[in-house]
């Protein structure tokens, strides 16, 4: 998975006196596209809403956003609900190729909606659309989940490599339908919470590891390790309170590179051993 804080998590935490929270996009990892037609779907979280986003590859080989649908937690909640209902209407023998299953979003004039279709072959069909206050669809678009791609293989003689490949097309709509349900299912913040609570432990032991670092450097701080939380440095970063040469020393020369200090070997900024 990406993440994109699109600048300041914290808008400058402890410097602004607004202290205002901006919201981040986190974009998944997982990746839907048809290789046959160019189409693709991904997914990106964003202000407590899953975005799901079709779009197409143009003839400049450039991806283009075509339309776009944002679910709630309750309505990925009913999503879940109509995809299971969907995947029990394949299994029967005669299919309606108008029949959907799916949830609409929005309210007044700004409508979207999204189902879930099936045809004669039992393709795995999905159909994202806008429409007015009326009901009338003034935008649609179907995305087609690849089929017979995804395959394992069973060896009939491995030493000779004679093997049948076994198809799976339901992965891709299945994998959807995973998102969709993880969402609807940890949008409480219950798993959230237990992964902070687990990981205050890990955090404290790194702070800690920092204490020779501004001890050496004469840097006031502020600590409770048994707060849970634990850190307040009365606000700015570790890079603000320590300075450009001790950010660059500690952080790499530019933050954004990734560069970072070992904790565990302190000794090498300290210059001395632990």
């Amino acid at each position: 998975m990406a993440y994109n804080n699109g600048g300041n998590r914290f808008n400058n935490y402890g410097s602004n006196n607004n202290n205002k929270v901006y919201d981040s996009n986190y974009y998944s990892r997982l990746n839907i596209k048809n290789p046959d037609t160019g189409d693709s779907l991904s997914i990106k979280y964003s202000a407590g809403l899953m975005t799901i986003t079709m779009e197409h590859r143009n003839a400049m080989n450039q991806i283009e956003p075509v339309v776009a649908i944002s679910l709630s937690a309750f309505k990925s909640m009913l999503l879940k609900q109509a995809m299971e209902a969907f995947f029990e209407y394949k299994k029967e023998s005669k299919i309606d190729e108008a029949k959907a299953f799916g949830v609409n979003t929005g309210m007044g004039d700004r409508l979207s909606f999204i189902g879930f279709s099936t045809n004669k072959d039992k393709d795995n069909i999905v159909t994202i659309g806008k429409m007015n206050g009326q009901g009338n669809v003034t935008d649609s678009f179907k995305y087609t989940f690849v089929k017979n791609y995804h395959y394992n293989i069973e060896w009939t003689n491995i030493d000779k490599m004679e093997f049948d490949k076994n198809f799976t097309n339901d992965l891709e709509v299945t994998a959807l339908y995973k998102a969709i349900a993880d969402f609807a299912d940890n949008i409480s913040g219950a798993a959230g919470y237990v992964t902070l609570d687990l990981g205050r432990y890990e955090y404290n032991r790194l702070i800690k590891k920092m204490d020779p670092i501004y001890d050496k450097l004469g840097i006031e701080r502020n600590i409770n390790y048994s707060n849970g939380g634990g850190y307040n440095n009365n606000g700015g970063t570790i890079s603000d309170k320590l300075g450009s040469k001790a950010s660059k020393t500690i952080y790499g020369e530019d933050e954004r590179s990734g560069g970072s200090i070992n904790l565990d070997s302190t000794e090498d900024l300290l210059g001395e051993d632990e």
